[in-house]
């Protein structure tokens, strides 16, 4: 019996680490959605069904940034300071989150335009390729990006601070 609580007691921690990234990460998606909505409701754009489907690359980047964040920075920030700790948290939060959005929106392009492009081994497919990706950055840049300003980033300034500020001593 009192193995069995050993153990279970050991397991403990890991399931927590993965619990709370998951959890933080379900925040991070649901604050990045609601920035969507934000902007493009205050753009003039009509919400519809089309627009909340446009959203889930966001959310899905979002969600897998937050959860890297965490579990990255449990193990990271133990003997760390408070400026350190606030750093690593907030440039991998945000640099997650936006290199997942930008890869996910290059690979939405690589698909819907893969009908158009010419056969795989080519000299001719990498250019295409190339230049997709290179329109997909730039759509990123012109549109994708300004979703993260203001309020994810005035929250993930917040999320950061609270991160560092608490005592991961035990």
């Amino acid at each position: 019996m009192n193995q069995t609580h050993a153990l279970s007691a050991s397991a403990k921690p890991g399931s927590r680490r993965i619990l709370n990234a998951t959890l933080f990460g379900l925040l991070w998606a649901v604050i990045i959605v609601a920035a969507f909505v934000w902007h493009f409701l205050s753009s003039g754009w009509i919400m519809n069904e089309q627009m909340l489907v446009a959203s889930i690359p966001f959310a899905i980047a979002a969600w897998i940034g937050g959860f890297l964040t965490v579990l990255t920075t449990q193990s990271y920030g133990r003997q760390r300071s408070e400026l350190q700790k606030f750093c690593t948290f907030l440039l991998l939060l945000l640099g997650l989150t936006l290199s997942l959005t930008l890869a996910l929106f290059i690979l939405h392009y690589r698909i819907y335009f893969a009908t158009w492009h010419a056969d795989f081994p080519s000299v001719q497919w990498s250019f295409q390729n190339f230049f997709t990706a290179l329109a997909a950055v730039y759509l990123f840049l012109g549109t994708g990006l300004k979703v993260f300003l203001p309020w994810p980033l005035i929250c993930a300034v917040g999320l950061s601070v609270f991160y560092a500020r608490q005592d991961r001593s035990g």
